[in-house]
Parts: structure tokens; C-alpha cells; sequence
């Protein structure tokens, strides 16, 4: 038998009504409309203002041979980021940067993180080529730890804070291992570490197989050494021999597969 309940149950609280839109034409309406025409009005003035006093900046510091190259990308990333080209009349932040640059869209975006990550005096001391590879190991590692994990990367808009005299990369030098900071490390020493990372296994690295071993043993006993053998998903693939050795190729062949029957 059901207990019965010990408190008296509540009624359900009747929700309360919504509040009617203004209905187009009425008064309430026009006015609702004048509103949100005026905001956006004035946020568009306000990029548009913003828009323009960085492109003047940008205009400035272009002159600056000495320091001018840091602010006229730290300028540009600002008005990517936060989409002041609209303001410009242009449709795409790649269409702005046509207008005043011919240069490919994944320099200038690179030239930016460089910009906005480290400072004039770290650029002289570290060169901005290395801080270009660092930024690119970074990279590479979080996507690799993404990937462990599942998940998708996507890189951020947001300037990263780097602390670069503190930065260490170990790496085998005169047969050593070493950790190295920035300053001492070389660019392809970096170079090589993303490559470590970002390169996929090549199959002709891969442990070779008991049927590639009969192959190159009997190629090789055939006086086949310059014929080359590769091998993926468990099929082999032959190649680089002459018409004049096809009938001893085919023996070797036959002479392997028995080999490892």
C-alpha cells in the first residue's frame, strides 16, 4: 500500500507570462527599433574610429626602421583579432590585408604571433627566426598532446605569454645530450625537433617483415641489389629492375616465398 505523503504537497507555481514584443508599427515598436539602431550605430562608429586610429599607427611605425617592425604587426593583430577590418568596409580580414600588403596571409599572421609574443630587444637577442620555430614547436606539441587525448586543437587568437630566457630544448649535440636555451640552440636544431614531432613514420623505417627479409635475401643472392622492395599493409611492392633481369627477378621471387612458407 502507497505511504501516504506526511506534508501537504505544493501546487506547481503557475509560470509567469512573458512580455509581449512591441509589435512593428506601434509605438512601442518604433522605439524599440530607434534603439537598436542607434547601439549599433554607435558601436560601429566606435570601430570604426578604432579601425582607423590603428591603421594610422600602422602607417607610422612602417617608417621605423628600427623599432617600427614590432608595433605595425602588434597593430595589425589587434584589428584582426578583433575584426576592425568590418569597420574598413571589408568583408574578410584577408581582403584588408590584400589592400595594404602582398604578402602571403600565413607570413603576415606568423610575423604577428612573433610580434605579440616577444619584444623588440628579444627579437635582436634570439632573432625573430628562432622565436618563429619555437612558436612552431609549441604548436606542434600541443597538438600532439590534443591528439593523445582525443580532442580536437584549434590555435588561439589570443597573444601567447612566453617566457623565452627560460625556455630549454634537449637535444643530442657532438654526440651528447644537451639542454640548450634559446640564445644557444640553432634553427635547424629546432627545426628538427618539430620535425620529430610533426613527421609521420615512414614505412620504410618500419621493422622489416620475415617475408622483406626472404626478399632482400634472395634479391640480393640473384645479383638484385639496385632492385628496390617496399612494403604496406602487408603487400610488397617491387620495383627498379631491368627487362634483361626480369626472369632471374622471378626466381628470386619464387625462391622467397618458399623461403617463408
Amino acid at each position: 500500500m502507497a505511504r501516504k505523503p506526511t506534508k501537504p504537497t505544493r501546487e506547481p507555481a503557475k509560470r509567469a507570462a512573458s512580455p509581449k514584443r512591441p509589435e512593428a508599427g506601434t509605438s512601442a515598436g518604433a522605439a524599440a527599433l530607434a534603439s537598436t539602431i542607434t547601439a549599433a550605430r554607435k558601436v560601429t562608429s566606435l570601430m570604426k574610429k578604432r579601425f582607423d586610429d590603428l591603421s594610422a599607427k600602422m602607417a607610422i611605425a612602417s617608417r621605423d626602421e628600427a623599432r617600427g617592425w614590432d608595433a605595425y604587426f602588434e597593430y595589425m593583430g589587434e584589428i584582426m583579432r578583433e575584426k576592425l577590418w568590418i569597420a574598413g568596409g571589408f568583408d574578410s580580414a584577408r581582403q584588408w590585408l590584400e589592400s595594404i600588403t602582398d604578402e602571403p596571409l600565413r607570413s603576415l599572421r606568423r610575423n604577428v604571433r612573433v610580434a605579440e609574443s616577444s619584444s623588440p630587444d628579444e627579437q635582436v637577442k634570439f632573432t625573430r627566426s628562432k622565436i618563429t620555430l619555437a612558436l612552431t614547436l609549441i604548436d606542434a606539441q600541443d597538438q600532439a598532446d590534443a591528439a593523445k587525448r582525443g580532442k580536437p586543437w584549434e590555435p588561439s587568437d589570443e597573444p601567447p605569454v612566453i617566457d623565452w630566457k627560460a625556455l630549454r630544448y634537449e637535444v643530442v649535440r657532438d654526440g651528447a645530450k644537451k639542454k640548450l636555451s634559446l640564445a644557444e640552440i640553432t634553427a635547424p636544431e629546432l627545426q628538427a625537433l618539430i620535425d620529430k614531432i610533426t613527421k609521420k613514420p615512414d614505412p620504410r623505417d618500419a621493422e622489416p617483415t620475415d617475408t622483406e627479409r626472404a626478399l632482400r635475401a634472395a634479391l640480393d643472392a640473384s645479383d638484385l641489389g639496385e632492385v628496390t622492395i617496399a612494403q604496406r599493409d602487408h603487400r610488397y611492392t617491387v620495383a627498379g629492375a631491368r627487362a634483361d633481369q626480369l626472369e632471374a627477378l622471378g626466381r628470386a621471387l619464387i625462391e622467397a616465398a618458399r623461403a617463408v612458407k
